[in-house]
Formats: C-alpha cells, sequence, structure tokens
C-alpha cells in the first residue's frame, strides 16, 4: 500500500461526522471484567446513528471527493460509495474517517475479508501493508469497538474478547457472594433481545450474575429478569 494521500480533516462534512460521534455515543460495558475504571471509556456509537448519518448520498459524496479528489479510476468513488451505502463497509469507513484515514477505504473494498461483516479484525497480517504507517492496525483495532455492538439474547456460551463492549450500563453494583459478582443493569432497548414471560418484569432492566469457571479459568456470566 502505498502512502494514504493527505487530506483536509478539518473539512465540514468531516467534521460533522467527527461530532456526531462524540454527542451520540452511549456508554456500555465490559460484562464479566466490569468495574468503574474499565467502564469509564466503555462507549459504542448505535449503528441506527450510524446508518442516519451515510444515507445522506450527497454528504457522503462530497467527503469522497475530498478524499479523493484525482482517483486514477474515475469510477473508483462511485463504487465505493455503493458499498458503504449498502452497509458493506460502513463501519470500516466510519472507523478509517474517526481515526483519520479516510483514503485507506480503496483497499479495504478490494478485500471481502475486511468489511463489517468480519469486524472485529485481530490479524493484522490480513491488514493493508502498513510500511507507510506503523501504527495503523493498532488504531482502528483500538477504536473499531464502538462499532462492534452486538444485540443482547440469551445465549448458552459465548466467548468474548475483553475489548468487547455490551450494550447496557451497570446502574447498581449489589453485595458481592463468595465468589461471584452481581449487578443491576439496564440494557440499551434497541440491543434487548432478552425477554421473560413474567410481565412484572421492568422494562430493560436485568440482575448480572458473574461467577468463575475454575475448569476453563474464566468467569461466567448469568443474566436474569428484574421484577419491579
Amino acid at each position: 500500500m502505498a502512502p494514504l494521500v493527505s487530506y483536509d480533516i478539518y473539512d465540514n462534512d468531516i467534521q460533522e461526522f467527527e461530532r456526531l460521534v462524540a454527542s451520540s455515543y452511549r456508554q456500555g460495558s465490559r460484562g464479566a471484567l466490569s468495574d468503574s475504571t474499565r467502564d469509564a471509556g466503555c462507549r459504542y456509537l448505535p449503528e441506527a446513528t450510524l446508518v442516519e448519518f451515510f444515507k445522506d448520498e450527497e454528504r457522503l459524496k462530497r467527503i469522497l471527493r475530498r478524499l479523493f479528489p484525482n482517483p486514477d479510476n474515475p469510477r473508483l468513488s462511485s463504487a465505493i460509495l455503493d458499498r458503504i451505502r449498502e452497509g458493506e463497509y460502513r463501519k470500516v469507513f466510519a472507523i478509517l474517517l474517526l481515526i483519520r484515514r479516510g483514503p485507506a477505504i480503496k483497499y479495504f473494498t478490494e478485500d471481502p475479508e475486511l468489511r463489517d461483516a468480519k469486524l472485529p479484525f485481530d490479524n493484522p497480517q490480513r491488514f493493508p501493508d502498513q510500511a507507510y504507517d506503523p501504527e495503523f492496525f493498532d488504531e482502528f483495532r483500538k477504536h473499531q469497538w464502538m462499532f462492534c455492538v452486538e444485540a443482547l439474547r440469551y445465549r448458552d456460551f459465548v466467548k468474548l474478547s475483553a475489548d468487547q463492549i455490551l450494550p447496557y450500563k451497570i446502574e447498581k453494583t449489589l453485595p458481592p457472594g463468595v465468589s461471584s459478582k452481581a449487578f443491576v443493569i439496564k440494557v440499551d432497548s434497541e440491543y434487548n433481545e432478552l425477554y421473560s414471560s413474567s410481565k412484572r418484569v421492568c422494562e430493560n432492566s436485568f440482575l448480572l450474575l458473574c461467577m468463575p469457571l475454575t475448569k476453563l479459568r474464566s468467569r461466567r456470566t448469568s443474566i436474569g429478569t428484574l421484577s419491579c
């Protein structure tokens, strides 16, 4: 990959995107690893907000013209626009804008293993050549998590990265047990696919229990409904 073309990071549309992220993020959690220190910077951007921003085709065209003022291929911006608008590279493009490496989107769209559906990325060998920018992968990896939030649903066992952001806030820390931690949590309604047959369950409020699994040398997290 050749050095990225420099562009005006203070362009109105690009600045508008950065302001959107700063004003629209929501507080999340690290799950079983939660504590006030780790969760302080645990923020995510709702996918609906991202979809709404990039739905403005004229704005997206202006951003791409800023990134590619004189493209080698006149159809390049049009092809990239379609893939962002259709959602194939929407999150990837958002991350690149946020870390101010927007022009790299053309290299990502050349590799189907680097599309949104493959996030989060954890293999630097699949990443575009970093010879000219050795901090590129680390910057991308650090910022990708705020765009990788998934809906909460009941599942038997899921192994999550320690960096995974979960869409809930800890409302209250309950007295701990001998080997467990307990919290009252408030789940983001846009990501809440948990359910209960009880009609007296507090909407989006749940009891979270974190217990050690000795054999796995890990922790197990269970979510239960919370009665009003």
